[in-house]
């Protein structure tokens, strides 16, 4: 029989729950999802309030039985820092030695985070390179608990930008040339080159309610007229004297190539600044990902505002897909299935980054769990010897 890989990316907007079968040395094959939006954005606040009901209406209208699930949470939870570290010589030394490092630059108690770490590879000075990932523990706490009180049981804790990576990662396969991630969510961008064993992260807090406060600026209405407004005629304007017939559909398209080239900038400093401070190259190619990047026209305004190929990141290159579903409905929400598809892969251990969040206190439920059937076997064995 198959083996179930639950996967639950939550992000700021919304949420996709997504069933993967296989594993072992297989590919993993989608076999149902669905996903639903929030009312309001997801705080760690609001957790217990916005996933409940959003994660059992899909249950309900896809069918997908609660069962062990991996989860993301978004990129604005988790620090992320890429670091060079002098070899250590011994497990113990170089935990020592990554934990000073998370303490000189996270900025609350360690006591208060979920810390984790991979080591990338060596660099030619002999130096360890290696990715740091911390979350508040009281914020994961809460989106984990939300989770669980609709059956589901967590078992992993990934983030969304690194879900998002071990795609990047899995349809590269063994090459190794400079490319750039950019997931554009509801508040923020997440950021990531990735060259080899080199690792760039930074998350702009800036993208799509960004976007749609402008619009409702020029427009002169409320937000949620607004978003309505960009989802269903919104485009990125191709620059020059270029006009749309339509006045509002012209200022609009405007507003978005005005915005969007404020993005630029910060992703042009990004690049020269992980250029100056990591030796790296110059991106060969962007992989658009996120919900934010479904602007129609915003892969041709970065391909030639960066000067750079461009393309969206296709989770199906890595993952086959199930003859049930609906293939029109599966290129439309290709997008939303890309970060669903990095948590499958960690969870099958088929990805490159396997940093984990996972509270202590869950990791000691999942114990417990796992032992007691074999403390019943082990009860019902001695009974039956008497």
């Amino acid at each position: 029989m198959a083996t179930k890989f639950r996967t639950l990316n939550i992000g700021t907007s919304g949420l996709t729950l997504a069933e993967y079968t296989g594993g072992g040395k297989g590919t993993l094959t989608l076999s149902a999802y669905g996903s639903a939006t929030f009312d309001m954005p997801l705080e760690a606040e609001n957790a217990s309030t916005l996933i409940p009901p959003a994660l059992l209406s899909i249950v309900r209208e896809k069918g997908i039985r609660p069962g062990k699930v991996a989860f993301a949470i978004p990129g604005q939870m988790v620090f992320q820092r890429f670091a060079t570290i002098p070899s250590a010589g011994s497990p113990e030394k170089l935990d020592q030695m990554v934990r000073f490092e998370m303490e000189q630059n996270i900025p609350f108690p360690m006591e208060e985070m979920i810390c984790d770490y991979q080591v990338l590879g060596e660099t030619p000075t002999g130096d360890v390179s290696v990715m740091i990932a911390a979350a508040k523990a009281d914020q994961i706490e809460s989106v984990a608990t939300a989770v669980a009180s609709t059956g589901f049981t967590p078992v992993l804790v990934d983030t969304e930008p690194f879900a998002l990576l071990n795609v990047v990662k899995a349809v590269a396969k063994d090459d190794s040339s400079c490319v750039l991630l950019l997931d554009i969510g509801a508040k923020t961008t997440s950021f990531i080159i990735s060259e080899g064993d080199k690792l760039y992260t930074r998350s702009i807090p800036f993208a799509g309610l960004a976007l749609t406060k402008e619009i409702a600026s020029a427009l002169e209405c409320s937000l949620a007229e607004a978003e309505a407004y960009k989802r269903a005629n919104a485009y990125v304007a191709a620059g020059g004297a270029v006009e749309d017939p339509d006045a509002t559909r012209d200022r609009v398209s405007k507003v978005c190539r005005a915005v969007l080239t404020r993005l630029t900038a910060e992703i042009s400093r990004s690049v020269n600044f992980y250029r100056s401070q990591q030796g790296g190259s110059t991106p060969v190619r962007l992989y658009l990902a996120g919900a934010g990047s479904l602007l129609p026209q915003i892969d041709r305004f970065f391909s030639e505002s960066l000067n750079i190929e461009v393309e969206y990141l296709n989770p199906f290159e890595v993952v086959a897909v199930s003859p049930a579903l609906d293939t029109a409905a599966l290129e439309a929400d290709a997008v939303l299935l890309a970060s669903t598809t990095g948590i499958a892969l960690h969870q099958a251990k088929h990805a490159a980054l396997q940093i984990d969040l996972i509270p202590p206190v869950l990791v000691a439920e999942r114990i417990e769990a796992a032992r007691i059937p074999f403390v019943a076997a082990g009860a019902l064995a001695f009974v039956a010897a008497l």
